[in-house]
């Protein structure tokens, strides 16, 4: 039998993958068999490798359109495979209203503020004490900065850290367990120590990128913070003086399938990005987006996208 795992291409998705990885590990031991699938909007899950009798695996997404991840499940269910399904974004209640009968795989679909890494942990591991490593990313991936000397000194160290060392378990099959494993004080130092370099030298490149490409205008009616980059997150904006006056900070940029990928923020607790994202993918040709309140995304082509902005 053949373990299959499908997750978001972010830090939280990374890391949910890696618990299951750990989890399968200490199951079956080292040599388990375990493929694993990154995946994001847009593109379609490799499936031909997946045969009767497997177990799949999918950690902090949802397929778009709903239709797709239907399709999905028949599929498994065609085949005998058995199949644990997390997710915490909003656009899964639309899915699962639009076909019930998804309701019945097994694994956690939320909507409280916990990251999918959480919600897999305590499924999978209930019994252990959450480590510490958990925690950071998933404080990251539903912005709980309940403590905001931790946020600057851990959480976003952590974040620049985990890409330098390629958090992909597919890339890098060792990192999880080994993090998952390891003595949690002496982890937090060495993401502190390392993670903090590597964390102001990315500050004074997002901030140089911020000043010299970013620009003020309208998306989608809404007053914004508009920048055409790759990899992008929220905190650039944010060190931003417009940031407060805005209600929007977009960032654009075209894919390898020729796509525009469009992430979106906001702080203001009157919008929510993940509706307008999902209403916004709708409306374009590709019909894939969603996402949290505060930070969504959707696919749309250049036609769509350039009458969005106004500058």
């Amino acid at each position: 039998m053949k373990h299959h795992v499908y997750y978001h291409m972010d830090a939280d998705g990374h890391c949910s993958a890696g618990i299951i990885q750990e989890y399968l590990e200490r199951k079956y031991g080292k040599d388990v068999n375990i493929e694993f699938q990154p995946i994001n909007y847009r593109m379609e899950p490799y499936t031909r490798n997946i045969h009767r009798g497997d177990h799949v695996y999918m950690v902090d997404f949802t397929l778009q359109p709903a239709e797709k991840m239907h399709d999905f499940f028949k599929l498994l269910k065609s085949k005998d495979c058995e199949f644990d399904w997390f997710d915490h974004h909003a656009t899964v209640f639309a899915t699962l209203e639009k076909y019930p009968d998804l309701k019945q795989v097994t694994g956690t679909r939320t909507a409280e503020k916990r990251a999918a890494c959480e919600i897999v942990w305590d499924y999978y591991d209930r019994d252990r004490p959450i480590p510490k490593l958990i925690t950071l990313i998933a404080d990251w991936d539903t912005w709980r900065k309940h403590d905001p000397k931790e946020w600057e000194k851990l959480v976003i160290p952590l974040q620049a850290y985990l890409r330098y060392l390629r958090s992909d378990p597919k890339h890098n099959r060792e990192l999880w367990p080994t993090f998952i494993r390891a003595n949690q004080d002496e982890l937090v130092g060495t993401i502190e120590e390392r993670g903090g370099m590597l964390a102001t030298y990315h500050k004074q490149l997002d901030d140089s990128k911020m000043r010299g490409f970013s620009r003020r205008g309208t998306f989608a009616g809404y007053k914004a913070i508009i920048i055409n980059s790759p990899q992008m997150n929220s905190t650039p904006f944010e060190r931003m003086d417009a940031f407060a006056e805005a209600d929007l900070a977009v960032a654009w940029v075209m894919n390898r399938q020729g796509q525009f990928s469009v992430s979106v923020y906001t702080a203001k607790p009157e919008i929510d990005a993940g509706a307008l994202c999902q209403k916004l993918a709708q409306d374009g040709p590709y019909k894939s987006g969603g996402g949290h309140p505060g930070a969504a995304g959707f696919q749309t082509d250049w036609e769509h996208l350039s009458s969005l902005m106004q500058f």
